[in-house]
């Protein structure tokens, strides 16, 4: 069974699926701090990119039917490693918990949008 996630509460996207499920495993796309209307959330401020990526992430994740706990890789590009780190660990603490999925964070020169500080992309199983 293949099956597109399209959460309505969630910015529109734009030439890919927010998410596809395949069984039980659902394939996060990279998700980016657009908030409903398209806009940026937080230009040149990590912290408010990240907690808006974080809840997006939630919201895909909630509407295919799994929590946070669901994810087994995370995988984390941001344009400033440092920033990340010392700007983001609550916000972490905050939608994570004390649960630690195997996670990659990579800094890389930039992202689709230049002002896309963050994006975070996951893979998780709905059978947990």
């Amino acid at each position: 069974m293949k099956k597109v996630i399209a959460p309505k509460d969630v910015h529109r996207p734009f030439g890919y699926a927010h998410a596809m499920q395949v069984d039980n495993t659902l394939y996060i796309s990279g998700q980016i701090p657009l908030d409903m209307d398209m806009q940026l959330v937080g230009k040149g401020d990590m912290a408010a990119q990240t907690e808006l990526v974080y809840g997006n992430l939630k919201k895909v994740l909630e509407d295919a039917g799994g929590t946070m706990e669901s994810i087994v890789m995370l995988n984390i590009y941001v344009t400033d490693l440092d920033a990340f780190d010392r700007e983001t660990r609550g916000i972490r603490k905050k939608y994570f918990g004390n649960y630690y999925p195997a996670v990659t964070a990579v800094e890389v020169r930039r992202l689709y949008n230049p002002d896309y500080m963050i994006e975070v992309e996951a893979v998780a199983d709905l059978g947990l």
